[in-house]
């Protein structure tokens, strides 16, 4: 801490320190901007559940709004702001007033609930990020943004490019996290996830409905879409989908939209074109729906869809899972962090792609009841907000003690309460309502790769160093399982191998952590066959049951595991009897191999220039070694896959002379197959061996 405060900030913090835990701190939470939408709702939501935090002191420095000064308890103040929402005017109220509250009150820890905080440190500060512009970019809704719009971007990346390290961050996703600490270099332990969720007393307690499709035959079948009219909403394109859905299903359909004309000027512009013939009947404006309404709005519709391009968290996704609605949303990173397998994904970009997803949804009353019933499991694991307080408290807690957000398990905890690295939700949770984040170096892996989605296809022209890989894996299979066998692809990519061989004839199922990779490979090849399956970034088990696969294949993959052993124990689980395994691992025997093997001996990432960093190239090759952990020899791979149960076909692919004939390739194919299961002794040997190797 004393490396990088201020000497009269490192004194408090060591007087802090020296203080009893249990004496009643002094909060400060600044909401003054949060007037509108969802970040009204959260502060509300928030500052209504810490009146029962009695232990503290609370002062809220809230906009002239009626529903934040309904907000008390004896242990909170509020203080309303006079009317402004000018740039000038929240640059004075948070360099100015803020500050000057904080001294009067002698403010233990100030939170920012708006994305900004005081230039001038005043008190340990911690701070909410909800602006998704800070941390993303969209050439699509740029343009379509405001003067104003790009003025508070501007201001705020350049703000988080110079934010003070004293400063706790806090995000509402691992998602949101991971691209802020990509794009500032910010350090992930500075950063704390503290989900959001609903508030079921403002949503009424009955939230059944009729099954979807009762009465289609006396109304058209309607999609709701709940969102105000901003850039990155991307409310538009369901007009072009409107218009193109009779291509693809003879069910009618309507989109219910909720636009008001002064929140944007492109909402003038939709309005505007909504007023065409060609519309009518199609899309149905409603305005925008007080609260109280949302119950009602939402039991009229048979499906939500949300066309936006991007999101720091939406609650929209929890209450149509709340109401029992089918999702349909865009195939971005933060919809599929959110909505996981209880949304149908399309690209917000193509109106085509929207019209085949509105269809889909429509014509398969079995896939709407699946969405709602994973939907509706998602929601029974969400937080309630007493424990998304409790968790706010804990973090401003901390930035008091000047102590970072997360922090590790202690000894004999229980493993459903920590992470590998961070504290998310302390508060212990019944079995099954667990949250946890990756472990660092799967974050840093999943992290690569989404930055390597959209160009990685390249590498398998017939010019990119990857082309022959995909003919070696199809060769080789149709060797030893012939279709129309089932096929796992692990860690897919953007599916070229799965792909190819889906055309052979097999049944495939392609998974990956990596979203972006999982995204581009749906677009890529949304006409095959292929079950595409995205992986919960933090994932302990695959998704699949017992002996589901015929065959498994694996293109380096197992050098960047975390766990080596775990992951091959579970492909032999999803493995039937006497399957195999395709994999390919970095040969050391290779020239190149041996330069990484030198260079990775040394903290060749660490001891980079700054300068050196901001060239792409080789900042990603850097990262490649750091990660790419996993070089063993063929000794050491044939234990590690001995340990799960499976047996080579060739023992001489295993040998240290075949390796050396394959020198000049830098990946080495090996295939085993799944043995029974031998002598527990022999298990434990081989275990043991494989935990020596792969630690």
């Amino acid at each position: 801490m004393a490396a990088w405060c201020p000497a009269e900030a490192g004194l408090y913090i060591c007087l802090y320190t020296c203080r009893p835990r249990n004496l009643p701190l002094k909060f400060v939470i600044e909401a003054a901007g949060l007037t509108v939408a969802g970040g009204k709702e959260l502060a509300l939501d928030l500052m209504s559940r810490l009146a029962a935090h009695t232990e503290h002191q609370f002062t809220f420095i809230v906009p002239d709004l009626a529903a934040y000064k309904a907000i008390s308890g004896s242990n909170i103040r509020s203080i309303v702001c006079r009317k402004g929402s000018g740039l000038l005017h929240r640059a004075r109220l948070l360099n100015h007033e803020v500050p000057r509250i904080c001294r009067e009150v002698g403010a233990d820890a100030l939170l920012c609930l708006g994305n900004f905080v005081p230039w001038k440190r005043v008190c340990p500060t911690a701070v909410l990020l909800q602006n998704a512009w800070i941390v993303y970019g969209d050439q699509v809704a740029d343009s379509r943004r405001t003067l104003r719009e790009h003025l508070i971007t501007a201001y705020g990346r350049h703000a988080y490019r110079h934010l003070r390290r004293d400063i706790t961050i806090i995000t509402q996703t691992q998602v949101m996290k991971d691209h802020l600490c990509k794009r500032y270099g910010i350090g992930a332990g500075r950063v704390a996830i503290t989900p959001n969720t609903l508030s079921l007393e403002k949503l009424g307690g009955n939230h059944h409905r009729a099954p979807s499709g009762e009465d289609e035959g006396a109304r058209p079948f309607t999609f709701l879409c709940l969102a105000h009219c901003y850039a990155h909403k991307n409310i538009d394109i369901l007009a072009d989908a409107a218009l193109r859905l009779s291509k693809y299903t003879e069910v009618s359909a309507k989109c219910v939209i909720t636009v008001a004309p002064e929140q944007h000027p492109g909402a003038r512009r939709l309005l505007k074109r909504l007023g065409q013939s060609e519309l009518a009947g199609k899309i149905e404006n409603i305005g925008p729906v007080p609260s109280e309404m949302l119950p009602q709005v939402y039991r009229s519709a048979d499906a939500l869809i949300f066309p936006t391009l991007l999101e720091s968290y939406s609650r929209t996704y929890l209450e149509a899972m709340y109401f029992g609605l089918p999702i349909l949303t865009s195939d971005r990173d933060f919809a599929h962090n959110l909505c996981q397998n209880a949304a149908i994904y399309f690209d917000p970009l193509d109106a085509d792609s929207v019209a085949r997803a509105m269809a889909r949804v429509m014509e398969d009353s079995g896939l709407r009841q699946r969405l709602v019933e994973n939907g509706r499991r998602i929601l029974a694991q969400s937080p309630t907000w007493d424990e998304i307080a409790a968790r706010f408290v804990e973090v401003l807690e901390r930035t008091a003690r000047g102590e970072p957000p997360v922090q590790t398990a202690p000894t004999g905890a229980p493993k459903n309460m920590f992470c590998s690295a961070e504290l998310e939700l302390s508060t212990c949770r019944p079995q099954g309502r667990r949250y946890t984040t990756p472990a660092p170096a799967a974050v840093d892996v999943r992290l690569l790769f989404n930055h390597k989605a959209r160009g990685w296809r390249n590498k398998y022209g017939s010019r990119g160093k990857l082309n022959s890989r995909v003919e070696q894996f199809a060769a080789r299979l149709a060797e030893l399982c012939p279709p129309p066998a089932s096929i796992l692809d692990l860690g897919c990519g953007t599916g070229e191998i799965a792909a190819a061989i889906d055309q052979m004839g097999y049944q495939v199922t392609a998974c990956d952590f990596a979203e972006e990779m999982i995204a581009v490979a749906r677009s890529n090849y949304s006409g095959t066959a292929v079950n595409w399956v995205r992986l919960e970034p933090d994932w302990q088990a695959l998704p699949f049951a017992d002996g589901s696969f015929d065959a498994i294949v694996a293109s380096s993959v197992f050098e960047y595991l975390d766990d080596v052993p775990r992951v091959a124990a579970d492909l032999s689980r999803v493995l039937r009897p006497d399957g195999v395994l395709l994999l390919t691992v970095p040969n050391p025997c290779n020239v190149v191999r041996k330069l990484e093997a030198r260079l990775q001996s040394v903290p060749l990432y660490h001891r980079l220039s700054s300068l050196l960093r901001k060239v792409q190239r080789i900042d990603s090759y850097a990262a490649y070694l750091r990660l790419s952990r996993n070089r063993f020899d063929a000794q050491g791979w044939q234990s590690v896959l001995n340990a799960a149960h499976f047996t080579p076909l060739d023992e001489s692919e295993f040998s240290r002379e075949a390796w050396q004939q394959q020198a000049q390739a830098p990946l080495v194919l090996l295939t085993v197959k799944r043995a029974a299961t031998g002598s527990s002794g022999q298990f434990d040997a081989d275990a043991d061996l494989c935990r020596h190797i792969a630690g």
